[in-house]
């Protein structure tokens, strides 16, 4: 783990706040937006350019691999690469995996630099326990406690939860907060960031230069916004 710390340079206290956060799972990907070639996406490409290691690629090639023009899929160390006609995208469930997300994309599209990304994002997505013994009834009298008309129902069966989305000039990031499917004292809090790539200018741009310091950017804010909801609501239930 400090290794990965000292060879992606960012601010260290936030990766203390991520491994103290009581995740019981969690996903983090990064998606491209734009022309892709799924037929090129197989492990042995991928090998080729230098993005995985051979034992990598031979981990891939031994697990389910897909590779035909309408998608293409494999995973190797708990890291999946898909790709469909129109969106490329990395995940990972492992926080110490996630300084690699960023190191094959920015591999991938220097390789491929003439394809025309639209729009690219992050993903982190949380499964934090609680101590609420049940998060969906707690998250429903909240809402009902804001007397804006909701029905006053004992049954919370129903909740499916809350979504708050900020746009702005060249991003725009979307927060979810739901009871998760684990369990019932286990909250879902979901942190997207998007981008447009007009903000690189026009022509050719480095992929990798663009999105390093807006994926350490919502990497943080992801964690902290985390750290400040689940705080929130153990206060309140």
């Amino acid at each position: 783990m400090r290794e990965r710390r000292e060879e992606y340079s960012r601010p260290l206290h936030w990766w203390d706040m991520a491994e103290a956060l009581p995740a019981r799972a969690s996903l983090y990907n990064i998606v491209a937006i734009g022309a892709m070639n799924p037929r090129l996406h197989h492990p042995a490409w991928y090998q080729l350019i230098g993005a995985i290691s051979s034992g990598e690629a031979d981990e891939a090639a031994s697990s389910p691999v897909v590779c035909v023009q309408p998608f293409a899929t494999f995973r190797f160390d708990d890291i999946t690469i898909a790709c469909q006609e129109n969106r490329w995208e990395i995940s990972t469930g492992k926080l110490s995996a996630r300084p690699r997300l960023l190191s094959i994309a920015a591999l991938v599209f220097a390789k491929l630099n003439e394809t025309p990304i639209e729009i690219f994002g992050f993903n982190s997505n949380f499964d934090v326990e609680t101590r609420v013994r049940n998060v969906r009834e707690c998250l429903t009298r909240l809402l009902i406690g804001l007397d804006v008309g909701l029905p006053d129902q004992q049954d919370a069966t129903h909740f499916c939860g809350i979504n708050m989305r900020h746009a702005y000039d060249d991003h725009s990031i979307h927060i979810r907060v739901q009871p998760s499917q684990l369990s019932d004292d286990v909250l879902f809090i979901g942190y997207n960031t998007e981008y447009l790539t007009k903000s690189a200018g026009p022509g050719y741009f480095d992929f990798g230069k663009l999105i390093a310091p807006r994926f350490d950017e919502h990497l943080q804010m992801a964690t902290e916004n985390a750290q400040r909801i689940l705080a929130q609501l153990g206060k309140r239930c």
